[in-house]
């Protein structure tokens, strides 16, 4: 028997099955679409399963935003606008996100809750704002254009806002917020960075990478740069533990983006092919399964040396 184990463990490994089989993706991928859209791109999901994002109709139009809800979509427009981008939820509900109104030279901010539109400025500065994540507590970040016209993140907490510039800094992007109010983004500092600042103090995370989105278990979804020999050189990316995963939708030939992340662990995102944009929700599978193909080798390679294996046994009785 010892030398049946040792045949096996040689053929597997010619064989590529053992001990780095082929494994399926550690993600389930459903894809979806706002009703006569050609883009659509999600941003943000809360503990319910909620979908906030925006899309653009088959007119080529102006941009709406939406939310998903039990398989409802809602547009959302604020009154006024010409435009308008949601871009993050919390479990309450409350959503914030972007409009133009064509009347000022710039975008705003705004806070949609219970049916009520607030609108959100950076005191003491001209130019846009960004309001791009929401955590239950109401705390909101994003970013701004500075008076030196580059972006800057900000953090608006109880009606305060705090610059966010990791030290070193000439742009910074601030993305998502958690309960626990740590944030992530990405900023530029003669090279593209991402960051985590948790506790005033940043962490630096390279790929390079686009921190998109932060839960409380303290995973990051986000968008690095890889190129492999492909059209695509961005893919959709899951750092969990210290551990980097590439998301790559299925259909995404030409590229995929991870945007937001709820404590389940479900992941937003959208994915472009073929001239368009489409939303995707990827869920979390419970173990990594291998593939059915490497089942077939492997299965078919152990019935065939145990086979021989008894053989022999017979032989030698």
């Amino acid at each position: 028997m010892p030398r049946i184990v040792s045949v096996l463990f040689v053929s597997l490994l010619l064989a590529g099955a053992w001990p780095c089989p082929a494994w399926a993706s550690p993600f389930t991928f459903t894809t979806f679409d706002v009703p006569n859209s050609v883009y659509t791109l999600p941003s943000g999901i809360n503990d319910a399963g909620q979908i906030v994002g925006y899309f653009v109709g088959d007119d080529f139009g102006p941009a709406h935003g939406f939310l998903l809800s039990e398989g409802t979509f809602t547009t959302i427009d604020v009154p006024g606008s010409i435009s308008t981008l949601a871009n993050g939820i919390n479990d309450a509900g409350q959503i914030v996100g972007t409009f133009y109104d064509g009347i000022r030279p710039r975008t705003q901010g705004f806070l949609l809750s219970e049916g009520t539109f607030t609108t959100i400025d950076v005191p003491d500065f001209l130019f846009t704002p960004f309001p791009s994540g929401i955590n239950d507590a109401g705390q909101i970040v994003g970013y701004f254009d500075g008076d030196d016209f580059y972006p800057h993140g900000f953090l608006l907490s109880e009606e305060t806002f705090t610059t966010i510039d990791p030290p070193g800094s000439v742009l910074t992007w601030a993305n998502g917020i958690n309960d626990a109010g740590q944030i992530v983004g990405a900023f530029f500092d003669g090279g593209h960075r991402g960051f985590l600042l948790s506790e005033g103090t940043f962490t630096i995370i390279d790929a390079p990478a686009s921190p998109y989105g932060i839960n409380d278990a303290g995973q990051i979804v986000g968008l690095f740069w890889e190129c492999r020999g492909r059209a695509a050189c961005y893919h959709g990316f899951l750092l969990s533990e210290g551990t980097f995963t590439s998301i790559d939708v299925p259909d995404g030939i030409d590229g995929t983006i991870a945007s937001g992340i709820n404590d389940a662990g479900q992941i937003v995102g959208f994915f472009y092919a073929a001239g368009e944009t489409h939303g995707f929700l990827a869920e979390p599978v419970a173990e990594p399964v291998p593939e059915p193909a490497t089942l077939i080798v492997l299965g078919t390679g152990l019935v065939g040396l145990l086979g021989r294996g008894w053989q022999r046994q017979r032989r030698n009785r």
